[in-house]
């Protein structure tokens, strides 16, 4: 899987909805083999992990842009889901300004 300094991922956190939207920030070698270091949007605290099981590209089909469309009621208050939707919206801003990060051309 592709996954580079400065891409979108989605990343795993302990939180109701399960995932967050996340900036990479650094990669191996910077990070140990199969890590990787990544930015909560809207959070901004950064934490480690490990690259196969805890995180998933922005744009998967399916749940990861399900998961950009979260409803309220996969989050513990109407606050959260408000955090996780302003994060979903830079996210999705930073994932565009990519450029070659994107498979997406702009329209």
């Amino acid at each position: 899987r592709h996954m580079e300094r400065g891409a979108v991922c989605w990343v795993e956190v302990q939180d109701k909805v399960g995932w967050w939207p996340a900036q990479i920030i650094s990669v191996p070698p910077r990070v140990p083999e199969g890590r990787l270091r990544v930015r909560l949007f809207g959070k901004g605290e950064e934490k480690e992990i490990e690259a196969d099981s805890e995180s998933m590209s922005f744009e998967e089909p399916g749940v990861g842009q399900n998961l950009q469309k979260a409803p309220a009621g996969d989050f513990l208050s109407k606050a959260a889901h408000a955090q996780f939707k302003s994060a979903v919206v830079e996210a999705q801003r930073c994932s565009k300004e990519g450029g070659a990060l994107s498979e997406e051309s702009e329209e």
